[in-house]
């Protein structure tokens, strides 16, 4: 199983929040507008990890400092 899959991950709709295969949380940090391969716009939903440094997983998750993910709702 890829730590890395959002697809591996559990959201949390109570709280708004995604849980990655750490086990830690992804918090709503806002929307984004982005234009879509074929031309159409799409609001998408940005989610920021904020304790990827001290994660056992962070270098099979991300070269980044935190993990960002974007969502199409």
């Amino acid at each position: 199983r890829q730590v890395k899959r959002v697809e591996n991950w559990t959201y949390d709709d109570t709280h708004d929040e995604w849980i990655c295969a750490a086990g830690r949380r992804l918090t709503f940090q806002g929307l984004k507008q982005a234009r879509s391969d074929n031309g159409y716009w799409a609001t998408l939903r940005v989610y920021q990890a904020h304790d990827c440094p001290t994660c056992p997983l962070k270098a099979e998750c991300t070269t980044a400092e935190y993990r960002r993910i974007q969502i199409s709702p």
